[in-house]
């Protein structure tokens, strides 16, 4: 069992509230912890950039939801805004097996 409340990074600097504003983290109520489960890149207002793997067990997408411009996943602060996710939309061609176009919208 993998406590993800718990997870380090060593040598890492905190980030500067504002310095990451295209990073997204994609949570879900159910995950333990922080509720992280994949991150993402904010690549238009309504988008955000992330990878088709991190929803082969997602079976409803409507309880996931995406946190912009929170420097910590544990006290989210003022500037964090939490959107829920509208539409996934994975590559055509993606392939759980080997992974190929593993790529994949969020709006």
């Amino acid at each position: 069992s993998h406590d993800y409340g718990m997870t380090r990074i060593v040598g890492g600097a905190d980030a500067k509230p504002g310095a990451w504003p295209w990073i997204v983290s994609i949570q879900n109520p159910r995950t333990p912890g922080t509720k992280h489960f994949c991150g993402g890149s904010l690549i238009r207002a309504q988008w955000v950039l992330t990878a088709a793997h991190c929803f082969d067990l997602t079976f409803n997408i409507s309880l996931m939801y995406v946190v912009i411009g929170a420097t910590q996943l544990s006290q989210l602060g003022s500037m964090a805004q939490v959107r829920q996710i509208k539409k996934l939309v994975q590559h055509e061609n993606y392939r759980r097996e080997d992974m190929s176009n593993d790529i994949a919208l969020l709006e």
